[in-house]
């Protein structure tokens, strides 16, 4: 995963994949397989990641690693939502990142993709263990942080109140 940056990227996707099938694929795969896709992803943690909608990769990551009891990073799922937190530029909008301290300028397609539905995914993953604060903050009056897959659960993005900054 170190070679192929892009791999740090789909280790979330997959991480989600996962969790959101758990009874049809995770659950029935031998151990052997589990563990190298554990130690596949286990790779990303504590990895150097651009800062931007990245940080949420290892977060996802860490929260379906500790969701299977394996090895998972505290550090970077703080670390996620500190920067998301940081990232808001009110509204409903987060920026894709802080540039260098100056006022918040990267907003694309990411911002509505990843600062709002990574951290709902995270809280979902994460279930009891997520930052009770956290899905308040992302989704209010969304309580769905059941970590068993479900038909009937769609995230919902807070709604954009006003034009981009």
């Amino acid at each position: 995963m170190r070679a192929c940056e892009q791999a740090r990227v789909e280790c979330a996707s997959v991480a989600i994949a996962l969790h959101e099938t758990r009874p049809w694929i995770w659950d029935r795969l031998d151990d052997p397989v589990r563990q190298r896709i554990v130690a596949w992803m286990t790779e990303l943690l504590g990895s150097a990641v651009p800062d931007n909608n990245w940080v949420w990769f290892r977060a996802i990551t860490s929260a379906f690693l500790r969701s299977v009891g394996a090895p998972w990073s505290a550090p970077d799922i703080d670390h996620a939502t500190v920067r998301t937190e940081a990232w808001y530029a009110g509204g409903g909008w987060y920026s894709d990142g802080g540039g260098t301290g100056g006022p918040l300028r990267h907003f694309d397609h990411y911002s509505g993709w990843a600062m709002h539905y990574y951290p709902l995914w995270y809280c979902r993953i994460s279930g009891a263990d997520a930052d009770p604060a956290l899905l308040p903050a992302t989704a209010p009056g969304c309580a769905a942080t059941s970590t068993t897959p479900s038909t009937s659960w769609r995230p919902t993005a807070p709604r954009c109140t006003r034009a981009a900054p």
